[in-house]
């Protein structure tokens, strides 16, 4: 019973950090972007 309520609790914890990896790259991305891009014009 332990390591089922474990799991359950881990499995929505490692999509949340899945989900905020992907948007720390993604913000990562943007702000470069948004510093490289006025000295490509």
């Amino acid at each position: 019973m332990i390591t089922s309520i474990t799991a359950n609790r881990s499995a929505p914890e490692m999509e949340r950090n899945m989900f905020f990896e992907s948007w720390s790259e993604i913000t990562r991305i943007i702000t470069t972007t948004l510093i490289i891009y006025p000295f490509l014009i």
